[in-house]
């Protein structure tokens, strides 16, 4: 839904406004004050400007607020019904007039054909105070929009319960925080983030320091980069969105350094993109150790390893249990079993056959899987 910016000085043409214009299809902000304009300005993203029946010396007004606020990406057109209003305003930085009366359905396919011709805005970012999905643009998109807008400027990034922030100073990235990190490791943590929401707001930055020492194309370049070799890692990993445990039934290694952390932290079910978010290694690492240890079976999809933890307790458990007793009965029949021409003569001194039922053993693996599997049903 298209974002419109409606300067008119007269509220009596508000109904023409919502004729032309259907709240339904657009998104419309009327401002009759040019002092509100730079307000709305930093709060939204606006597609077009339309100058309704405002004077030619109003608008040259408008025109000049914009431009000299850095909101001169905004495309502005004027809307008259007068002539010679036009040629007042000629000279201005004026994309298009529309020319009143004008039925709805041509006024709506002019304002979206001149969207469509100055849709460049949607790669540049002008002013601040501006809010949007991470979905439609990402870290890269969002370094090369503030980038353009020359600013010292802060960007937030939301992704779960997370947060994490980067600092520009006239556009250039100079340091990024998330959590304990600093500098590049915070924004590389932060680069593979494709869903949540951001915000930018104008900033003085001057007690940031400038931690990474780099230019944004190489910013750009080492964030393609790593967002290749994650994917190429993701693919052989469950989803991110897939809980991933320790399988205590695993081969023992002596884990150390990363891979300790990572059983550490899959002690219980955990999704992958929680693990990365948790643990303050580097993405690319901590996905490559990963991939070695669930190729080694020591972690897995929770969902396979309640599976193989079901399958040992029925093993290891009740079929232990039967298997002992069926060993008893087999026992007491041999005993039992007596030559067919031999009597047998009963004596209250013969020792009566000792049936002892062995208890069994648990061993301390076995009871670490139950507990586990306890705990999981409780949780």
């Amino acid at each position: 839904m298209p974002d419109i910016l409606i300067y008119m000085t007269n509220p009596d043409y508000q109904p023409e406004v919502e004729k032309l214009l259907p709240g339904q299809q657009y998104q419309v902000v009327s401002v009759n004050k040019a002092e509100d304009v730079l307000t709305h300005c930093q709060q939204e993203l606006f597609d077009l400007a339309l100058v309704w029946r405002v004077s030619g010396e109003k608008t040259a007004r408008f025109v000049s607020l914009l431009v000299e606020n850095h909101y001169d990406t905004i495309p502005i057109a004027v809307v008259e019904s007068d002539l010679q209003a036009l040629t007042e305003i000629a000279e201005l930085h004026i994309v298009d007039f529309l020319k009143l009366p004008m039925s709805p359905e041509i006024f709506q396919h002019s304002v979206e054909q001149i969207i469509r011709d100055t849709g460049f805005r949607t790669t540049v970012l002008e002013g601040v105070n501006w809010q949007g999905s991470l979905e439609e643009y990402n870290l890269i998109d969002l370094i090369q929009m503030l980038e353009a807008a020359k600013q010292d400027a802060e960007l937030k990034l939301y992704f779960m319960n997370k947060s994490g922030t980067v600092y520009f100073h006239e556009g250039k990235v100079i340091n990024a925080e998330f959590q304990s990190l600093q500098g590049m490791q915070a924004l590389l943590k932060m680069a593979f983030w494709q869903q949540g929401r951001f915000s930018t707001r104008q900033s003085v930055v001057h007690s940031q320091k400038n931690v990474i020492d780099k230019s944004n194309q190489e910013l750009l370049l080492l964030i393609v980069e790593k967002l290749h070799k994650i994917e190429t890692l993701s693919k052989q990993l469950p989803d991110f969105s897939e809980a991933i445990v320790h399988n205590p039934f695993s081969e023992k290694v002596e884990p150390s350094g990363l891979s300790e952390k990572i059983l550490h932290v899959c002690e219980r079910p955990i999704p992958v993109i929680d693990l990365l978010l948790t643990l303050p290694e580097d993405d690319e690492q901590i996905l490559s150790e990963l991939v070695t240890m669930v190729g080694k079976n020591i972690v897995g999809k929770s969902k396979d390893i309640e599976k193989i933890i079901l399958e040992k307790k029925d093993k290891w458990g009740i079929g232990k249990l039967f298997s002992s007793l069926s060993s008893l009965f087999r026992k007491k029949e041999e005993m039992a079993d007596t030559s067919p021409g031999e009597p047998y003569y009963y004596s209250e001194e013969d020792n009566q056959p000792e049936l002892t039922v062995p208890s069994v053993q648990w061993e301390k693996e076995e009871i670490d899987t139950i507990r586990l599997k306890l705990e999981q049903r409780i949780l």
